[in-house]
């Protein structure tokens, strides 16, 4: 009963035009970002990471429910964009499909170098290791209120800013000392991937 409501009130009022290209377009200029930091070379494992634009998603559960409106990095190692993409419901942060591959992109760096996320620097930063739900952060202590959800969102939504400013803090969050801490972790994870790929 509660999916079909969900499903309808997808079918009703969200988005449905968001193209094949559109999705590419916001991909390759998400791909160049990480380029330009270093983070993509050719033939590296971000860069084998596929975006696949799903047309007539299927909501079979309320996991791609929840998630299929979205846009989502899965299991099977790739980012899932459906043609009835849509944000900004339900209290999520206005975002467009450039914001959400940023965001994916975070969890996909994860999928590629978990080694980097285990470790005491990400733990003292972001407070535990990468996905757990133990973390009690304030509002100040993240950049969104969808990073408070877990460890891997805070991430994923801090490397989305981190990506979009070029690794430059903004000025609206730099007197914040959490944010900061988990900067400076998204750096230094950044530094590593680097090393590695050279």
């Amino acid at each position: 009963m509660v999916r079909e409501m969900i499903c309808e009130f997808i079918r009703r009022f969200g988005k449905t035009s968001v193209s094949e290209q559109s999705v590419r377009n916001a991909t390759y200029k998400v791909r160049r970002e990480l380029r330009e930091m270093g983070l993509m070379a050719s033939g590296s494992l971000l860069d084998q990471i596929p975006v696949k634009w799903e047309p007539k998603w299927s909501f079979d559960n309320l996991w791609s429910v929840a998630h299929g409106w979205l846009g989502f990095f899965s299991s099977d190692g790739c980012m899932h964009i459906p043609e009835n993409y849509i944000a900004g419901l339900f209290g999520w942060e206005s975002r467009n499909l450039t914001a959400t591959l940023r965001h994916e992109y975070g969890h996909a760096l994860e999928s590629c170098y978990p080694e980097y996320f285990h470790d005491e620097h990400f733990i003292n930063a972001f407070g535990d290791d990468y996905g757990e739900n133990s973390v009690q952060w304030s509002p100040e202590d993240c950049v969104s209120t969808y990073a408070r959800t877990n460890t891997q969102e805070d991430f994923a939504e801090t490397f989305m800013l981190y990506l979009k400013h070029k690794g430059v803090l903004p000025e609206e969050f730099s007197k914040r000392k959490a944010i900061r801490a988990k900067w400076r972790a998204i750096k230094a994870i950044c530094q590593k991937v680097l090393k590695d790929e050279r």
